[in-house]
Order: C-alpha cells, then structure tokens, then sequence
C-alpha cells in the first residue's frame, strides 16, 4: 500500500510538471494583423485629381527648368549662320520665337527688310528680363 502511494504521488508530480513545461512552450508569437479587402479605402475622387493636377504642375516647372538650362547665355553680339532666320535665333535664344522683333528692333539700322538677314551678318542681341 505504502508502494502504490509512492508511484502515485510520483505519477502525480510528473504530470504535473510535464503539464506545466509544456504550457510555456505552446506561446506563439503575435501573427500581424490581416487587412482584408473590405477594410481598405479608395481615396476620393477630388483627391485623387489634386495630386495628379500637383504631379503635372511640378513636371511642368522641371521641364521648363531643363529647357532655361538647356537654352545659350545671350550674348552681346551673334553671326548668323546660313540658313538661320529672325525668328530661329529668337528662338535658339530666347525659348520664343515670337520676340525675333525685339532683335529687329535692335538692329533696325542695319536690317532693311525684316525677312532678309545674310549669313556672316552680326547682330546686335538684347539683354532681355525673363
């Protein structure tokens, strides 16, 4: 009898600390939130059309940075060269080629006729304000 008890009590203590071994182990870390496809919000229309009116306006300021850049210095004087026109130096100068007058009107005394420039000619180029 005393036996019997003694196996048991140890059976009892064994279990006992397996159970409570065994306890710990089975903690298992957080799994990360799941969003599901309900749970995700469309921007809204108006938004959506602001940042797209932003990214076209900031697109818009880089490419005429990069043309500002890309355009020559003016400079006091230039030689036409052949082929070249009021209106194509205006433009290789001053990104416009709407302002060909302005280099008219600056070498008024020396060009007859607007439309004939020769080449070799030298012209006197304004310093124009952006």
């Amino acid at each position: 009898m005393k036996h019997k008890r003694i196996v048991i009590y140890l059976i009892t203590v064994i279990f006992t600390l397996v159970f409570l071994t065994a306890c710990g182990e089975d903690e298992q870390p957080e799994a990360p939130q799941q969003v599901t496809p309900q749970e995700i919000q469309e921007p809204d229309s108006a938004e959506v059309e602001r940042m797209k009116t932003e990214a076209e306006e900031k697109i818009k300021r880089e490419k005429e940075a990069a043309e500002k850049a890309a355009q020559p210095k003016v400079p006091e004087t230039y030689v036409v060269q052949d082929g070249e026109t009021l209106a194509s130096i205006a433009e290789k100068f001053y990104g416009d080629s709407q302002k060909w007058f302005h280099i008219f009107a600056a070498n008024e005394p020396d060009i007859h006729d607007w439309n004939k420039i020769y080449t070799g000619q030298e012209l006197n180029m304004p310093q124009m304000e952006e």
